[in-house]
C-alpha cells in the first residue's frame, strides 16, 4: 500500500466513540502495556511516540515515523481533543 493510500485509510476509517480519560482506557498502572491500542498504536510497521496529555485532560498529542525502504522517514504530530466529552479522531 502506498504511503497516500495509508494516509487516506487511516483518515477515512471509522472511529469508535471515545469518552472518558485516558481515551476512555484503562488508567496508567505498574504493568507495561501498549496504549491505546488501533487508535495511538495503531500499525506495526510505524513507530509510535509516547502519548502526553495536557493539564487539563483534554487533548493528547504523540508522535508517528513511517520510514521508507530507501531509509527515508516522515514525521507526523498526531492530536486528539475531547469537545463535549467526546474523543475527536487523530
Amino acid at each position: 500500500m502506498g504511503f497516500f493510500n495509508l494516509l487516506h485509510a487511516q483518515t477515512t476509517q471509522k472511529f469508535s466513540v471515545l469518552k472518558g480519560d485516558y481515551l476512555g482506557q484503562t488508567h496508567p498502572g505498574d504493568t507495561p502495556v501498549v496504549f491505546a491500542l488501533g487508535i495511538i498504536s495503531v500499525d506495526s510497521t510505524i513507530e509510535h511516540g509516547a502519548p502526553t496529555f495536557s493539564p487539563d485532560g483534554n487533548t493528547v498529542f504523540w508522535q508517528s515515523n513511517l520510514r521508507h525502504q530507501d531509509k527515508e522517514t516522515e514525521i507526523f504530530l498526531k492530536t486528539m481533543h475531547r469537545k463535549i466529552g467526546q474523543w475527536t479522531a487523530p
